[in-house]
């Protein structure tokens, strides 16, 4: 078995965060890593009151913003950037309160959708270049990185998931840090101490898309890595579904990465716990297979 932690995240868990993770701690999950939801009274209070009976960390999306809006850390819109800031500077803070030791964020975007056009077409939206774009992601993430290092907390930025149809309305290039030479690129830019939180399923999505191999993907970044999003899919859609034995990338992941979490919606046939026993022992053999 790995000695480093399986998170479960609550981010596909259509109910208040709270309720997410009293039902994985009645399944006997402790390491639980809270992602999306929506804003409520109350919120962080009850957030706090499982931290003496779980291993809670923050990523990106949470707490939930309200009124929501789209985090972009490259927006050419002050007011986004500055907002998205904002809000993950009080992750951070969060994360702090509960004795975490790491906060992930998603890599940034050419454009900003208004929640409204999420899953819906992004043609209508205007496109900011893309140097200007890598420019004002790189600032952000500096300023970011330099709030975390004073709590303590490690930074990490997850890559993001280019489908088909969102390459066919924005472009190969429409959100940073999709393709591996993307990753490779900007996170050579970034400030050291900053980790990449590579997502399986987004970069196997990504691959499908623009036709380069996942698993040349994951060694090329493999420098950068220091914790692991783990789900599975067709290829087609980042989907949240169940890891098994077959997943693709068990032999291509690093074994000395200290964290990694379970991305994975809740369905019928999904047991939790089997789930993260499953990804314990074959993340422990990374390498190895």
């Amino acid at each position: 078995m790995s000695s480093a932690s399986v998170f479960v995240s609550t981010g596909s868990f259509a109910m208040p965060p709270a309720i997410a993770v009293g039902i994985l701690l009645d399944a006997g999950i402790r390491d639980i890593e809270l992602s999306g939801g929506v804003a409520h009274e109350g919120l962080h209070d009850s957030v706090l009151t499982h931290r003496d009976h779980a291993n809670l960390q923050v990523h990106n999306y949470f707490p939930p913003a309200d009124p929501p809006f789209v985090f972009n850390l490259a927006s050419v819109d002050e007011q986004i950037r500055h907002r998205t800031l904002t809000c993950m500077k009080e992750a951070i803070a969060l994360s702090a309160m509960l004795g975490a030791e790491r906060y992930g964020v998603h890599a940034g975007f050419l454009v900003d959708p208004p929640v409204s056009f999420l899953g819906r077409t992004w043609k209508s939206l205007d496109k900011a270049d893309l140097s200007v774009a890598q420019g004002l992601f790189v600032e952000s993430v500096i300023e970011l990185q330099a709030h975390a290092k004073r709590t303590g907390i490690e930074l990490l930025i997850e890559n993001n998931v280019l489908t088909t149809g969102t390459r066919d309305e924005g472009g190969d290039e429409v959100l940073l840090m999709a393709s591996a030479e993307q990753i490779c690129d900007l996170m050579a830019q970034l400030p050291d101490g900053v980790g990449l939180l590579m997502d399986v399923a987004h970069l196997k999505v990504t691959a499908s898309t623009l036709g380069f191999d996942p698993v040349a993907g994951l060694e090329v970044t493999s420098p950068f890595v220091r914790g692991y999003h783990l789900s599975d899919n067709d290829g087609m859609s980042d989907s949240n579904g169940g890891v098994t034995a077959e997943s693709w990338f068990w032999p291509y992941l690093d074994h000395q990465v200290p964290t990694a979490t379970l991305e994975v919606a809740p369905a019928p046939d999904v047991d939790f716990f089997i789930q993260v026993e499953l990804a314990k022992e074959l993340w422990a053999n990374a390498g190895r297979l």
